[in-house]
């Protein structure tokens, strides 16, 4: 199709695009363009600045920032509320327009014992169907819990048969964070509880995988299976050193874990893994798991990542469900400072099967400080093809700490394109101790729009009652500087270097085990209130 010269008198004609339509354009050549879907859209993106109204003191701060989008791409986003002055904890949950105009709605939620309101932290916000699964802890006496609530907040089910507060050991502190959490499969059959404990017997804390049935909350063992379905409790050598869970998914039919290790055999830190079907029937003996440094085979151990994250293929059936994706922070090696990305196949190369490796290295012009590294904050998430896998990356500078959203091309091992976010206050401008956080990140039905919160924001030195949300299109566009409330955001492009290549160096000697000796305990019961919150689009 030819669109006419729009306007030009010398020279080639110009011709429409997605980005841009530069020239002078007919009603009949605009017509014609968007009949064939090459006319620049509208930004369908946004950004926006979320106070939900609960804590406003000085020193006051929102934390854990959560979002999820449930079948119908409706967009929740939760956080931790700290009073300061009083010590005390809560959490509140929203809904969002899908065009970021405004909130549909705003919840306190709390979570109360003989009517007494505890010391609660919501840290975990699951979509699934058109139902939502929170979890967190109470940081009091120290208990983990998780519930199931509808679309309108109503509880469908809170805890365990045998109690509301879990524990790792009976009479033992337990806790949660954003990593470790209720985790929920897409079909809600089967749901996976992480947290951690106290275990005497090792004299440290320790992380357990607890299999649930998704439509009650019970605990699969013994529950539905005395005999299966065991939790697991990955370990370190020796198991007095701490071991937490950074990075895990599940999809319909399968689960998987990541996270920092240490092992005096191997390096000592390193990085352990497995994966298992969603029940994990067997327990520790049916898990795939092993080890790997990321210092390349010439380095051999003691490089490794402090806090892997891991996202499912979204593919169902086999191979499918056996299929992963992580992106790591590199600490130590010839790669150290990098991050990296690899993509697992265990259903046809055992423990030993990832491949089409690649490192991003920061570009310290990319920022108005000199960072020299990358971490990762927040699980990968893939497009419905598993073609793309979206994630963001944060630079280890302060004065400001910048991050960056790219699209990654898994099968070509390149980044499609990679954008720089900045966030500072605006009356301060880009000064001072600058620190957001990511913890969360989605992408909706149409793989159109990725969405993230950053949250537990340090902003000139002062930590920050309020959260920014994004929407941001999938093609890349959008670069531009934006004011959100009291907040300047920048998104631009960045100049992160690609470099293909697998850089892991594989070993066995996984340690861990099946555990039993959880407690439940209590009984817990929630409300709700509609604190004022302040939501400003830019």
């Amino acid at each position: 199709m030819s669109y006419g010269t729009n306007g030009s008198i010398i020279g080639p004609d110009n011709v429409p695009t997605l980005i841009a339509a530069p020239g002078v354009w007919s009603l009949g050549e605009i017509a014609e363009a968007e009949r064939d879907g090459v006319w620049p859209a509208p930004f369908g993106g946004w950004f926006a600045s979320w106070d939900p109204g609960v804590s406003s003191d000085v020193g006051d701060a929102t934390q854990s920032g959560q979002i999820t989008l449930d079948t119908s791409d409706n967009i929740y986003i939760s956080a931790v509320c700290n009073d300061s002055s009083a010590g005390a904890y809560t959490s509140a949950i929203a809904k969002v327009q899908s065009d970021g105009n405004a909130l549909v709605n705003n919840y306190q939620f709390n979570i109360l014992e003989s009517s007494v309101q505890k010391n609660t932290r919501l840290m975990g916000l699951v979509a699934a169907g058109t139902n939502l699964y929170i979890s967190g802890d109470e940081i009091t006496t120290g208990y983990a819990w998780r519930a199931k609530l509808n679309s309108s907040y109503a509880v469908q089910w809170f805890g365990d048969s045998g109690g509301d507060k879990q524990n790792v050991q009976s009479g033992q502190p337990s806790y949660a964070n954003t990593d470790m959490k209720l985790y929920v499969s897409p079909n809600e059959d089967i749901g996976i509880h992480l947290y951690y404990g106290y275990y005497s017997s090792y004299g440290s804390y320790q992380a357990i995988m607890q299999p649930i049935d998704a439509a009650t909350g019970y605990k699969l063992y013994p529950d539905s299976f005395a005999g299966n379905c065991y939790p697991v409790m990955p370990q370190s050598y020796p198991t007095s050193v701490a071991q937490y869970i950074s990075g895990f998914a599940m999809n319909t039919g399968r689960m998987a874990y990541i996270q920092s290790s240490y092992h005096s055999s191997y390096g000592p830190n390193n990085v352990q893994f497995g994966e298992a079907d969603e029940y994990i029937w067997t327990g520790w003996a049916g898990m795939a798991s092993a080890r790997f440094a990321t210092g390349g085979s010439s380095a051999g151990w003691g490089a490794y990542s402090s806090a892997p994250k891991i996202c499912a293929y979204q593919t169902t059936g086999t191979p499918g469900i056996y299929l992963w994706n992580a992106v790591m922070g590199v600490t130590g090696g010839t790669y150290s400072g990098d991050a990296y990305f690899s993509f697992w196949d265990p259903y046809t190369g055992g423990y030993s099967g990832w491949s089409k490796g690649t490192r991003y290295t920061v570009n310290a012009s990319d920022s108005p400080a000199t960072p020299t590294g990358l971490t990762i904050e927040c699980p990968p998430v893939n497009d419905s093809t598993d073609t793309y896998c979206y994630f963001v990356l944060k630079d280890n500078a302060t004065g400001p700490s910048q991050h960056y959203l790219v699209k990654h091309d898994i099968a070509n091992q390149t980044a499609i394109w990679q954008r720089k976010i900045l966030i500072y206050k605006t009356a301060h401008g880009i000064t001072g101790y600058d620190v957001p956080y990511i913890q969360s990140m989605a992408i909706d039905s149409t793989d159109e729009n990725v969405y993230g919160i950053f949250s537990s924001m340090t902003i000139n030195t002062a930590p920050c009652v309020e959260s920014i949300v994004f929407k941001l299109p999938t093609d890349g566009t959008g670069a531009a500087t934006y004011v959100a409330g009291d907040y300047t955001i920048t998104y631009g492009t960045s100049n992160m270097t690609v470099t293909s290549g697998d850089i892991l160096d594989f070993g066995t000697g996984a340690a861990g085990n099946s555990y039993t000796s959880f407690a439940n305990s209590g009984t817990l019961t929630t409300s709700t209130s509609t604190p004022t919150a302040t939501w400003d689009k830019a």
